[in-house]
Protein backbone atom coordinates (compact mmCIF):
# COMPACT_ATOMS: atom_id res chain seq x y z
CA UNK A 1 0.00 0.00 0.00
CA UNK A 2 1.33 3.41 -0.89
CA UNK A 3 1.86 5.98 1.82
CA UNK A 4 -0.85 8.36 0.57
CA UNK A 5 -1.20 11.78 2.11
CA UNK A 6 -4.99 11.47 2.49
CA UNK A 7 -6.49 8.20 3.70
CA UNK A 8 -9.24 6.64 5.79
CA UNK A 9 -8.94 4.31 8.78
CA UNK A 10 -11.91 2.01 9.39
CA UNK A 11 -13.33 0.58 12.61
CA UNK A 12 -11.19 -1.98 14.46
CA UNK A 13 -8.13 -0.66 12.61
CA UNK A 14 -5.33 1.70 13.56
CA UNK A 15 -2.21 3.34 12.17
CA UNK A 16 0.84 5.06 13.65
CA UNK A 17 2.06 8.46 12.45
CA UNK A 18 5.73 9.43 12.60
CA UNK A 19 6.99 12.99 12.44
CA UNK A 20 10.50 13.56 11.18
CA UNK A 21 11.33 9.91 11.86
CA UNK A 22 10.25 10.05 15.50
CA UNK A 23 7.55 7.97 17.13
CA UNK A 24 4.33 9.83 16.76
CA UNK A 25 0.72 9.31 17.68
CA UNK A 26 -1.87 6.62 17.12
CA UNK A 27 -4.38 7.28 14.37
CA UNK A 28 -7.86 6.00 15.21
CA UNK A 29 -10.78 5.45 12.75
CA UNK A 30 -11.48 8.50 10.56
CA UNK A 31 -10.08 10.58 7.66
CA UNK A 32 -6.55 12.00 7.78
CA UNK A 33 -4.29 14.17 5.60
CA UNK A 34 -0.56 14.20 6.32
CA UNK A 35 2.01 16.80 5.39
CA UNK A 36 4.43 15.31 2.84
CA UNK A 37 8.11 14.92 3.79
CA UNK A 38 7.44 15.83 7.46
CA UNK A 39 4.99 13.15 8.54
CA UNK A 40 4.41 9.60 7.41
CA UNK A 41 2.89 6.37 8.66
CA UNK A 42 4.88 3.50 10.20
CA UNK A 43 4.82 0.37 8.04
CA UNK A 44 3.65 -2.97 9.53
CA UNK A 45 5.35 -6.01 7.93
CA UNK A 46 4.98 -9.70 8.71
CA UNK A 47 5.80 -13.07 7.18
CA UNK A 48 5.04 -16.57 8.44
CA UNK A 49 3.79 -20.01 7.38
CA UNK A 50 0.49 -21.61 8.27
CA UNK A 51 -1.49 -24.71 7.32
CA UNK A 52 -4.27 -23.99 4.83
CA UNK A 53 -7.58 -25.82 4.38
CA UNK A 54 -6.05 -28.49 2.14
CA UNK A 55 -3.44 -29.30 4.83
CA UNK A 56 -0.42 -27.89 2.98
CA UNK A 57 1.88 -25.09 4.10
CA UNK A 58 1.10 -21.60 2.88
CA UNK A 59 3.34 -18.55 3.17
CA UNK A 60 1.61 -15.46 4.48
CA UNK A 61 3.40 -12.14 4.06
CA UNK A 62 2.27 -8.54 3.85
CA UNK A 63 3.38 -4.92 4.18
CA UNK A 64 0.76 -2.41 5.24
CA UNK A 65 0.21 0.81 7.12
CA UNK A 66 -3.03 -0.48 8.62
CA UNK A 67 -2.79 -2.46 11.84
CA UNK A 68 -5.81 -4.77 12.39
CA UNK A 69 -7.15 -4.87 15.93
CA UNK A 70 -9.58 -7.74 15.39
CA UNK A 71 -8.91 -11.23 16.73
CA UNK A 72 -6.58 -13.13 14.41
CA UNK A 73 -6.22 -16.92 14.33
CA UNK A 74 -3.16 -18.76 13.04
CA UNK A 75 -2.85 -22.53 12.53
CA UNK A 76 0.88 -23.06 12.87
CA UNK A 77 2.58 -26.08 11.24
CA UNK A 78 3.04 -29.14 13.46
CA UNK A 79 6.43 -29.21 15.17
CA UNK A 80 8.39 -31.95 16.90
CA UNK A 81 8.68 -32.31 20.68
CA UNK A 82 10.29 -34.93 22.92
CA UNK A 83 8.25 -36.10 25.90
CA UNK A 84 9.39 -37.10 29.37
CA UNK A 85 9.44 -40.79 28.38
CA UNK A 86 11.79 -39.92 25.49
CA UNK A 87 9.17 -40.27 22.74
CA UNK A 88 9.09 -38.05 19.67
CA UNK A 89 5.71 -36.67 18.64
CA UNK A 90 4.28 -33.76 16.69
CA UNK A 91 1.92 -31.13 18.05
CA UNK A 92 -0.44 -29.12 15.87
CA UNK A 93 -1.42 -25.88 17.61
CA UNK A 94 -3.83 -23.06 16.86
CA UNK A 95 -3.51 -19.66 18.49
CA UNK A 96 -5.83 -16.66 18.54
CA UNK A 97 -4.49 -13.21 19.42
CA UNK A 98 -5.25 -9.52 19.00
CA UNK A 99 -3.14 -6.35 18.94
CA UNK A 100 -4.14 -4.16 21.87
CA UNK A 101 -1.43 -1.50 21.63
CA UNK A 102 -0.29 -0.87 18.01
CA UNK A 103 2.46 1.59 19.00
CA UNK A 104 4.14 -0.87 21.40
CA UNK A 105 3.79 -3.66 18.88
CA UNK A 106 5.41 -1.74 16.00
CA UNK A 107 8.36 -0.50 18.06
CA UNK A 108 8.89 -3.64 20.20
CA UNK A 109 8.86 -6.55 17.77
CA UNK A 110 9.39 -7.29 14.09
CA UNK A 111 7.30 -9.91 12.29
CA UNK A 112 4.85 -10.46 15.14
CA UNK A 113 3.26 -13.82 14.04
CA UNK A 114 6.68 -15.38 13.53
CA UNK A 115 7.91 -14.21 16.95
CA UNK A 116 4.80 -15.59 18.64
CA UNK A 117 5.34 -18.93 16.89
CA UNK A 118 8.97 -19.23 18.04
CA UNK A 119 8.13 -18.24 21.61
CA UNK A 120 5.25 -20.72 21.67
CA UNK A 121 7.40 -23.54 20.31
CA UNK A 122 10.02 -22.99 23.01
CA UNK A 123 7.42 -23.03 25.79
CA UNK A 124 5.64 -26.12 24.43
CA UNK A 125 8.89 -28.08 24.06
CA UNK A 126 9.84 -27.23 27.64
CA UNK A 127 6.43 -28.28 28.95
CA UNK A 128 6.26 -31.45 26.85
CA UNK A 129 9.59 -32.55 28.32
CA UNK A 130 7.87 -32.69 31.71
CA UNK A 131 4.92 -34.83 30.55
CA UNK A 132 4.59 -38.38 29.29
CA UNK A 133 3.08 -39.01 25.86
CA UNK A 134 -0.07 -40.74 27.11
CA UNK A 135 -0.81 -37.78 29.39
CA UNK A 136 -0.43 -35.33 26.50
CA UNK A 137 -2.77 -37.41 24.35
CA UNK A 138 -5.37 -37.92 27.09
CA UNK A 139 -5.25 -34.37 28.46
CA UNK A 140 -4.21 -31.76 25.84
CA UNK A 141 -5.20 -29.02 28.29
CA UNK A 142 -1.78 -29.55 29.90
CA UNK A 143 -0.33 -27.80 26.83
CA UNK A 144 -3.22 -25.35 26.44
CA UNK A 145 -2.47 -24.01 29.93
CA UNK A 146 0.62 -22.36 28.49
CA UNK A 147 -1.69 -19.57 27.37
CA UNK A 148 -1.16 -17.82 30.72
CA UNK A 149 2.68 -17.68 30.68
CA UNK A 150 2.60 -16.89 26.96
CA UNK A 151 0.32 -13.93 27.65
CA UNK A 152 2.74 -12.68 30.31
CA UNK A 153 5.53 -12.65 27.72
CA UNK A 154 3.70 -10.99 24.81
CA UNK A 155 1.77 -8.36 26.75
CA UNK A 156 4.88 -6.13 26.70
CA UNK A 157 4.52 -6.18 22.91
CA UNK A 158 0.98 -4.83 23.13
CA UNK A 159 -0.56 -8.22 22.24
CA UNK A 160 -3.25 -10.30 24.00
CA UNK A 161 -3.46 -14.10 23.65
CA UNK A 162 -7.13 -15.07 23.57
CA UNK A 163 -6.91 -18.82 22.95
CA UNK A 164 -4.35 -21.60 22.66
CA UNK A 165 -5.61 -24.98 21.50
CA UNK A 166 -4.00 -28.33 20.65
CA UNK A 167 -5.48 -29.46 17.35
CA UNK A 168 -3.76 -32.83 17.06
CA UNK A 169 -1.05 -34.98 18.60
CA UNK A 170 0.75 -37.22 16.12
CA UNK A 171 2.92 -40.19 17.08
CA UNK A 172 4.11 -43.46 15.53
CA UNK A 173 1.22 -45.83 14.70
CA UNK A 174 2.76 -48.72 16.65
CA UNK A 175 3.25 -46.47 19.63
CA UNK A 176 -0.37 -45.36 19.45
CA UNK A 177 -1.53 -48.99 19.38
CA UNK A 178 0.66 -49.80 22.38
CA UNK A 179 -0.73 -46.82 24.28
CA UNK A 180 -4.28 -47.81 23.38
CA UNK A 181 -3.66 -51.36 24.63
CA UNK A 182 -2.06 -50.03 27.80
CA UNK A 183 -4.99 -47.71 28.45
CA UNK A 184 -7.45 -50.54 27.82
CA UNK A 185 -5.61 -52.82 30.25
CA UNK A 186 -5.48 -50.07 32.85
CA UNK A 187 -9.21 -49.44 32.44
CA UNK A 188 -9.99 -53.16 32.83
CA UNK A 189 -7.84 -53.30 35.95
CA UNK A 190 -9.69 -50.34 37.42
CA UNK A 191 -13.04 -52.01 36.67
CA UNK A 192 -11.85 -55.27 38.28
CA UNK A 193 -10.54 -53.46 41.35
CA UNK A 194 -13.83 -51.59 41.68
CA UNK A 195 -15.78 -54.87 41.38
CA UNK A 196 -13.63 -56.56 44.05
CA UNK A 197 -14.06 -53.56 46.32
CA UNK A 198 -17.84 -53.64 45.79
CA UNK A 199 -18.02 -57.39 46.53
CA UNK A 200 -15.91 -56.92 49.65
CA UNK A 201 -18.14 -54.11 50.83
CA UNK A 202 -21.22 -56.27 50.20
CA UNK A 203 -19.71 -59.15 52.21
CA UNK A 204 -18.91 -56.80 55.07
CA UNK A 205 -22.46 -55.45 55.08
CA UNK A 206 -23.92 -58.99 55.07
CA UNK A 207 -21.60 -60.06 57.90
CA UNK A 208 -22.55 -57.02 59.93
CA UNK A 209 -26.24 -57.72 59.31
CA UNK A 210 -25.80 -61.37 60.44
CA UNK A 211 -23.90 -60.25 63.52
CA UNK A 212 -26.61 -57.73 64.40
CA UNK A 213 -29.30 -60.41 63.97
CA UNK A 214 -27.44 -62.81 66.30
CA UNK A 215 -26.95 -60.06 68.86
CA UNK A 216 -30.63 -59.11 68.73
CA UNK A 217 -31.69 -62.77 69.05
CA UNK A 218 -29.39 -63.25 72.05
CA UNK A 219 -30.69 -60.06 73.62
CA UNK A 220 -34.27 -61.28 73.09
CA UNK A 221 -33.55 -64.65 74.71
CA UNK A 222 -31.76 -62.97 77.59
CA UNK A 223 -34.70 -60.62 78.11
CA UNK A 224 -37.11 -63.59 78.00
CA UNK A 225 -35.05 -65.48 80.61
CA UNK A 226 -34.90 -62.39 82.79
CA UNK A 227 -38.68 -62.02 82.63
CA UNK A 228 -39.11 -65.74 83.32
CA UNK A 229 -36.80 -65.60 86.33
CA UNK A 230 -38.55 -62.50 87.55
CA UNK A 231 -41.89 -64.33 87.31
CA UNK A 232 -40.52 -67.36 89.19
CA UNK A 233 -39.04 -65.13 91.84
CA UNK A 234 -42.35 -63.33 92.16
CA UNK A 235 -44.16 -66.67 92.63
CA UNK A 236 -41.66 -67.70 95.32
CA UNK A 237 -42.13 -64.37 97.08
CA UNK A 238 -45.90 -64.71 96.93
CA UNK A 239 -45.75 -68.28 98.31
CA UNK A 240 -43.41 -67.14 101.08
CA UNK A 241 -45.74 -64.25 101.91
CA UNK A 242 -48.73 -66.61 102.03
CA UNK A 243 -46.85 -69.06 104.25
CA UNK A 244 -45.67 -66.28 106.51
CA UNK A 245 -49.20 -64.93 106.69
CA UNK A 246 -50.55 -68.38 107.67
CA UNK A 247 -47.90 -68.76 110.37
CA UNK A 248 -48.64 -65.27 111.58
CA UNK A 249 -52.35 -66.04 111.86
CA UNK A 250 -51.66 -69.26 113.81
CA UNK A 251 -49.29 -67.40 116.08
CA UNK A 252 -51.88 -64.69 116.70
CA UNK A 253 -54.31 -67.35 117.91
CA UNK A 254 -51.83 -68.67 120.46
CA UNK A 255 -50.80 -71.61 118.34
CA UNK A 256 -47.12 -70.81 117.87
CA UNK A 257 -45.95 -74.40 118.34
CA UNK A 258 -48.53 -75.68 115.90
CA UNK A 259 -47.36 -73.08 113.41
CA UNK A 260 -43.84 -74.47 113.55
CA UNK A 261 -45.13 -78.04 113.17
CA UNK A 262 -47.32 -76.94 110.25
CA UNK A 263 -44.36 -75.35 108.51
CA UNK A 264 -42.21 -78.44 108.95
CA UNK A 265 -45.01 -80.62 107.60
CA UNK A 266 -45.34 -78.49 104.48
CA UNK A 267 -41.59 -78.50 103.87
CA UNK A 268 -41.44 -82.27 104.35
CA UNK A 269 -44.27 -82.85 101.88
CA UNK A 270 -42.62 -80.60 99.28
CA UNK A 271 -39.33 -82.48 99.58
CA UNK A 272 -41.10 -85.85 99.47
CA UNK A 273 -43.00 -84.84 96.32
CA UNK A 274 -39.78 -83.82 94.56
CA UNK A 275 -38.08 -87.11 95.51
CA UNK A 276 -40.98 -89.18 94.17
CA UNK A 277 -40.91 -87.28 90.82
CA UNK A 278 -37.23 -88.04 90.30
CA UNK A 279 -36.86 -90.81 87.70
CA UNK A 280 -33.57 -92.24 89.00
CA UNK A 281 -34.51 -92.29 92.69
CA UNK A 282 -35.12 -95.31 94.93
CA UNK A 283 -37.76 -95.13 97.68
CA UNK A 284 -36.59 -96.55 101.03
CA UNK A 285 -39.39 -97.06 103.52
CA UNK A 286 -38.72 -97.06 107.23
CA UNK A 287 -39.87 -99.70 109.76
CA UNK A 288 -43.59 -99.97 110.24
CA UNK A 289 -43.39 -98.48 113.70
CA UNK A 290 -41.40 -95.58 112.28
CA UNK A 291 -43.98 -95.17 109.52
CA UNK A 292 -46.73 -94.93 112.08
CA UNK A 293 -44.78 -92.38 114.07
CA UNK A 294 -44.07 -90.31 110.96
CA UNK A 295 -47.67 -90.47 109.82
CA UNK A 296 -48.91 -89.52 113.25
CA UNK A 297 -46.40 -86.71 113.38
CA UNK A 298 -47.73 -85.46 110.07
CA UNK A 299 -51.24 -85.68 111.42
CA UNK A 300 -52.35 -88.55 109.14
CA UNK A 301 -54.76 -91.18 110.38
CA UNK A 302 -53.15 -94.13 108.55
CA UNK A 303 -52.89 -97.77 109.58
CA UNK A 304 -50.00 -99.76 108.06
CA UNK A 305 -50.39 -103.55 107.69
CA UNK A 306 -48.10 -105.65 109.84
CA UNK A 307 -45.90 -108.33 108.25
Amino acid sequence: MKNCNCFQIREREASVKEKCGRKGELLTPGWYCLCPFLTKRREYEYRYYQVNISGSLQEIKNKTFIIPQQSQSIDYPAFEVITKDNVQCYLDLTITYSITNPIHMLYSVTNLPYMIEKLLNAMVRSRAGQLELDRIIEDPSQIARLQVPLQEEVQRWGVAIQMLKVQKVEADARLKDALALSNKTELENKVQIKKVSTDRQTSIIKAQAGRDAIIKEAEGKAQQMILQYKGTAEQIRNAARAEAEAIKQLASRGMGGEAVIFTLKMKYLDVLEKIIRMSNSTDLYAHSNDQVEIARYLGANITFPMK
